[in-house]
């Protein structure tokens, strides 16, 4: 019985991660800007899908794609009121993927408790495109990053149009918004 158990588990494990990355639709928001004279609302008025393409035929575990980091830093308490803020005034969504921030380790990590043993109390990092805000750890798609830097990310994309079309409508809030293109691991992380 154990051992139909174990074989079951490793059949899963197999099955999970040999999934190639499939084109995912994500609705984010794009397109044009319209903001008021004290730019305090921004409206992106419509929506542009993004497809997860980007995988290359040497290696499907890597995708490339174009990040949207509005700012970046080491103190985590300021980029994430820089968060709110950027929520409040641009109405984007924010997913922090259940992850939080633990002082004591100055972590940004899935709770300790999380039902994800292998990743519970570590950080898991944001590897697919979305149109939600959050905070990361740089140097996992800029290795030349130092460690510990955070990015305020406020989206990724699968074509630099997108991200340059997003980061336009950041760059009137947030001055040192720029679209970073990363080689990003897609593969199984378990």
């Amino acid at each position: 019985m154990l051992n139909n158990l174990y074989i079951l588990f490793i059949v899963a494990l197999l099955i999970s991660c040999s999934q190639k990355a499939e084109e995912v639709s994500v609705t984010v928001i794009a397109d044009s800007v319209a903001a008021t004279s004290d730019t305090s609302i921004i409206k992106i008025a419509s929506e542009t899908q993004v497809k997860q393409d980007s995988t290359t035929a040497d290696d499907d575990e890597m995708a490339t794609y174009y990040i949207v980091i509005a700012d970046t830093g080491k103190d985590y308490y300021f980029l994430d009121k820089e968060l709110f803020a950027l929520h409040k005034k641009m109405k984007l969504k924010i997913d922090t993927m259940e992850r939080l921030y633990n002082k004591k380790k100055d972590l940004i990590s899935l709770p300790i408790n999380h039902s994800d043993e292998i990743y519970a109390g570590e950080y898991y990092p944001r590897r697919h495109p979305s149109n939600e805000l959050s905070l990361e750890y740089l140097n996992y798609y800029n290795e030349k990053a130092p460690e510990k830097t955070i990015a305020l990310v406020a989206a990724i994309f699968g074509t630099q149009e997108e991200g340059d079309k997003v980061n336009a409508a950041i760059k009137t809030l947030m001055p040192n918004a720029y679209v970073l293109k990363a080689k990003v691991f897609i593969g199984c992380m378990h």
